[in-house]
């Protein structure tokens, strides 16, 4: 995972990806973590991107840290959550002086990590900045989301601004490969951008081995739709670890 990859990324996934997720994880957060929390709890809000859902978090009294390791991502989360403090941090490598009572990272950050070895990494990471008895949120795609997003081109076309993305998944490797050609009219000019994004589906059991290695002992999953009645989370999978 090269973090500098994302920050061409920056400006389209701000604008075509965000606006809906907050709400929808907002009401998936309502059944797995807000309830279990003290008013005033603290959120380590970890792959945050461009911080729309540590906005929302902060909006309901939580005191949000987000990370990640893009700079650009975060120089859109500043804009989109002023309220809330940011960090340039790889989650694998993360170290800071205080715990939290949860930790969250949404929207299959989770499936951007290629190598179980990384995984296990940022798991180890986010169990040492918990606090004891705190919670762990995070959702992936399920195999069946992973093919479905390979099978669906995405396009847009705005006077300045023009957005190409294409799919593939390799069942072998479990990788979606991602190919993104991006062009912005910059000062008169259109200068262009191509960039391969890959994630990696893992298997619920898969997470779970590596969860309990990290330290956690007590993991539930739940399914997008089924569990939790959000329809456009159908094939997302929550997984909520205890400390």
């Amino acid at each position: 995972m090269a973090y500098d990859d994302y920050d061409s990324f920056a400006f389209f996934y701000n604008k075509y990806w965000t606006s809906a997720t907050p709400a929808l994880m907002e009401k998936a957060l309502d059944m797995l973590l807000f309830p279990s929390l003290p008013q005033d709890a603290a959120i380590l809000d970890l792959c945050c991107g461009t911080g729309n859902n540590a906005a929302m978090m902060q909006q309901r009294g939580y005191k949000v840290l987000g990370a990640d390791g893009s700079r650009a991502m975060l120089a859109y989360a500043a804009i989109n959550a002023p309220q809330v403090s940011f960090i340039q941090a790889d989650a694998r490598e993360i170290d800071i002086d205080r715990q939290f009572d949860a930790v969250t990272c949404l929207f299959d950050s989770v499936n951007h990590f290629l190598e179980p070895d990384d995984l296990v990494k940022t798991f180890q990471k986010v169990h040492g900045l918990l606090k004891e008895h705190g919670i762990f949120v995070f959702d992936v795609n399920s195999e069946e989301s992973s093919i479905d997003a390979a099978e669906r081109d995405f396009s847009a076309v705005e006077d300045d601004n023009v957005f190409i993305l294409t799919a593939k998944y390799n069942k072998k490797s479990r990788k979606t490969i991602f190919s993104v050609t991006m062009f912005v009219l910059c000062e008169g000019k259109w200068q262009r951008n191509d960039l391969t994004i890959c994630e990696k589906y893992y298997t619920e059991q898969e997470i779970i081995s590596m969860l309990h290695m990290a330290g956690f002992s007590n993991v539930r999953i739940s399914e997008g739709f089924q569990d939790l009645d959000i329809e456009s989370f159908d094939g997302r999978i929550f997984f909520t670890a205890w400390k």
